[in-house]
């Protein structure tokens, strides 16, 4: 599902329950000067790995989540695009 050398992660949701989220990616975006952080509680539909977003925030002296615009969305996703592309292009 995820790859191998993925790093796991415990959050906490929006309910305030502990999860173990494994990491896709982690980047910044230079439109935004944001940093997102893209995970996965590995479920699938279709198929296919649901993927989450979300924007890095320090706040307080702590790390958190923030939701995404529909704005930010697209622009993580042609980022995970070009992931994909670079890493076929290096196998």
């Amino acid at each position: 599902m995820v790859a191998e050398n993925t790093s796991t992660l415990q959050i906490i949701n929006s309910k305030g329950e502990k999860q173990q989220v494994d990491v896709v990616m982690t980047f910044s975006l230079d439109k935004t000067n944001q940093k997102y952080i893209v995970y996965t509680l590995n479920e699938t539909k279709n198929d296919m790995v649901i993927l989450y977003a979300s924007k890095i925030l320090e706040k307080d002296g702590e790390t958190v989540f923030e939701n995404v615009s529909d704005e930010e969305w697209a622009l993580i996703k042609e980022k995970m695009r070009e992931a994909i592309r670079s890493e076929r292009g290096n196998t």
